[in-house]
């Protein structure tokens, strides 16, 4: 282990989260840790994993490339986040790269160490099913989002998750990842032509003020009735083609 690890800090990550006191104490003595560039790669699309993984500090991107070449932004990871955690239960590989948008600092424990603490405690196994759970049903929901939804809405949802990804009520507050107005493009699934001029409207609405590579959101509430309106419009003509 090159740096201590508290078990405070293991109890903060989304996988551990109401784990024993005990499990953090046995984590914080079994974690490797590891430091990263901005622009390193933290994990390789097709390498194998062997390891539990989660970032402690800073922020990363997901990005997926197919067999053509083309490339996919899947999702954005934020400190407490787990990633390739699917993979790990499959024997699989990365299914993406994961490329640090800032320095950062990346714990991870050996899959047998994971797979101990899971039968020592189940609140660990627990987290597992509802982080896995999540995932599934956010990739549901974005692959209805961009069946249904115009691509402002598109773009709103999107910065909303970035604020706050439980979805709570925000006031005016910074999106604390990096992000260049490509990155907001990808994620909503439109252009960067299109995601540069609804950005430019936002900011001249007071909605959005953007500084270097961070977005400050100032009227999160003229984004999420935006966002609402698309998301109960699409839900209706969802309903209504089930019913046909």
């Amino acid at each position: 282990m090159s740096d201590p690890v508290r078990s405070e800090t293991i109890a903060g990550l989304d996988l551990f989260r109401g784990a024993a006191s005990a499990t953090c104490a046995d984590l914080a003595e079994t974690v490797r840790v590891d430091h990263h560039r901005a622009g390193a790669y933290v994990g390789e699309q097709g390498a194998k994993v062997e390891r539990a993984y989660a970032l402690s500090r800073g922020s990363a991107r997901l990005i997926q490339t197919g067999a053509d070449g083309g490339q996919a932004l899947i999702r954005f990871l934020g400190p407490g986040d787990m990633f390739a955690t699917a993979a790990l239960f499959a024997q699989g590989r990365f299914p993406a790269d994961i490329v640090a948008l800032e320095a950062v600092v990346v714990l991870s424990w050996p899959r047998e160490v994971l797979f101990r603490i899971m039968e020592r405690d189940p609140v660990v196994a627990v987290n597992v099913i509802r982080i896995l759970g999540t995932r599934l049903a956010q990739l549901q929901e974005r692959i209805r989002e961009k069946s249904f939804l115009r691509a402002d809405q598109r773009i709103a949802l999107a910065l909303l998750r970035l604020l706050d990804p439980s979805g709570r009520p925000q006031d005016a507050a910074a999106i604390t990842i990096p992000l260049r107005r490509q990155d907001v493009a990808e994620f909503a699934g439109t252009t960067l032509y299109t995601a540069s001029r609804i950005i430019a409207g936002w900011e001249k609405s007071r909605w959005l003020k953007t500084t270097g590579r961070r977005l400050m959101v100032l009227d999160p509430a003229a984004l999420r009735r935006l966002a609402e309106d698309g998301v109960n419009g699409s839900s209706a003509a969802t309903h209504a083609a089930a019913s046909r």
